[in-house]
């Protein structure tokens, strides 16, 4: 049985790296919203440059180096946002493979990809305010209630409901953005609409900025639930081995390789996004644990 599973995920140690992890993530939205930002000013200094016609070679000068000013800004922000979700998702590697731990052979143990060092744990520990009892609790009981199932069953149901999580979160994410994208192109033609042919491309010049930011980003995401819904797929390959009593311990280890590798480079959900949707989502994974509670584990415990 899982017992040992859900029992160790509110271990002390565990806890202080769940609230560094979200640290870590809530960090890397932050800077998120650099690229973003200078995707809004880079169309205003266009639309300046190109509306601001016959001034003085200093002031089109100050406009050229404030754009590339902000160019760099966004390579700086988009580099921050690599860097700090790789090391959430590494954290959140060690994480998973202490509390799965007694579905895989230590054989499969030592094959998870970029587990972080002891002492990169712990520098990640320190740099976090992780002592917090409010933000403690709030990452308690990370995984849904599998005890009643085997040890490898309860693996698979909790990937199963991380590709749950941000499958439906970046669905929602990726209305918002079309809704958004759409949006903004409509204002924008609306805005050159009987205007001088000038003034209408200094307009179409400076949205294009934003349009193409939103539109890159819509593909990002497009591609991540390509992804999810890849590895929802191979997901369930492993579910019908399961039920043939085949050992699974092997194809648990390579999704959860294909799960790492979505952490490190998806699209991060904005934290207000993330929110809005908290309880609704964390009630339906409630419901889908609940509805295994009446099963037992299919004899497979161990690897």
């Amino acid at each position: 049985m899982a017992n040992s599973l859900y029992i160790r995920q509110n271990d002390p140690n565990i806890l202080k790296c769940l609230v560094a992890q979200r640290e870590l993530y809530a960090r890397a939205k932050l800077w998120a919203y650099v690229p973003m930002t200078s995707a809004i000013v880079l169309s205003v200094f266009t639309l300046c440059r190109e509306s601001l016609r016959g001034i003085s070679d200093w002031t089109s000068a100050s406009v050229f180096g404030a754009t590339i000013l902000v160019w760099i800004l966004m390579l700086a922000g988009e580099f921050c946002v690599s860097q700090l979700r790789k090391r959430a998702a590494r954290l959140q590697q060690f994480i998973d493979r202490e509390i799965f731990q007694d579905a895989f052979t230590s054989d499969q143990l030592s094959r998870w990809r970029d587990v972080p060092l002891k002492g990169e744990i712990a520098k990640e520990i320190s740099i976090g305010a992780c002592e917090r009892a409010t933000d403690i609790q709030r990452v308690q009981n990370w995984y849904s209630d599998y005890s009643a199932l085997s040890s490898q069953e309860a693996v698979l149901r909790c990937q199963k409901e991380n590709i749950r999580w941000d499958f439906k979160l970046r669905v929602i994410m990726a209305i918002t953005i079309g809704l958004g994208l759409i949006t903004f192109f409509i204002l924008v033609v609306v805005g050159v609409w009987d205007e001088k042919v000038s003034k209408a491309i200094a307009i179409l010049s400076a949205g294009a900025g934003v349009c193409s930011y939103l539109f890159r980003l819509l593909v990002r995401i497009c591609n991540d639930l390509f992804n999810l819904s890849k590895l929802n797929i191979i997901e369930g390959s492993i579910e019908e081995a399961l039920e043939n009593d085949v050992m699974i311990g092997a194809q648990l280890l390579e999704a959860q390789d294909l799960i790492y590798e979505s952490r490190s480079n998806c699209v991060l959900v904005p934290e207000w996004l993330y929110r809005m949707s908290l309880n609704s989502r964390q009630n339906t994974e409630n419901a889908v644990a609940r509805a295994h509670e009446s099963f037992i584990g299919r004899g497979v415990t161990d690897a």
